[in-house]
């Protein structure tokens, strides 16, 4: 069974606070006037440790979707908060390699991946979804804080367990 990879780079930069991204104008930012991915750091209410609260992602400009939740007001999600006004946000861009069409369901499967391998407190819809994409690499640059700087489903999944041509060519160690 041949395995197509899809390779994607991801540029993170931040942090970002909420009132930094609610004042952005467009000249001022490459990476929030693009879609991309974000994530949310906060203290969490039950811990307060800061840490990873939300991974999010965009198809739109990422200065009009992260004011959308509300961090501060509004919303299930700052009653979990206990510091929502010193939440920082990373925001990342997506690169992918030449072989790779940049598609929406590209940008799902990496915020998918991203979800499942780090757990994210507040995101409660992936979390414990095993990543759909087949051959999946996320590389993490610059500002990527707490993210293991690379993630794939080679290890977040169990692809290569259903291959039998990998059973086939590997034994076990206890064989």
């Amino acid at each position: 069974m041949a395995h197509n990879k899809n390779i994607v780079h991801i540029h993170w930069k931040g942090p970002y606070t909420l009132e930094q991204i609610s004042s952005y104008t467009d000249s001022e930012d490459e990476y929030l006037s693009a879609a991309g991915l974000y994530q949310v750091y906060g203290k969490y209410l039950s811990y307060n440790i800061d840490g990873l609260l939300y991974i999010g992602m965009t198809i739109r400009e990422g200065s009009k979707r992260i004011p959308e939740h509300n961090w501060i007001s509004g919303t299930d999600y700052i009653k979990q908060v206990s510091d929502p006004g010193n939440i920082q946000i990373y925001y990342g861009l997506l690169h992918v390699d030449k072989k790779t069409d940049f598609q929406l369901d590209l940008i799902k499967k990496c915020e998918s991946l991203l979800i499942f391998s780090h757990k994210p407190i507040l995101n409660i819809q992936e979390k414990n979804n095993m990543p759909e994409a087949d051959d999946l690499i996320i590389y993490n640059w610059n500002d990527y804080r707490n993210l293991m700087p690379e993630v794939s489903t080679l290890r977040w999944s169990n692809v290569y367990w259903k291959d039998e041509i990998f059973k086939n060519n590997y034994k076990m160690l206890s064989s």
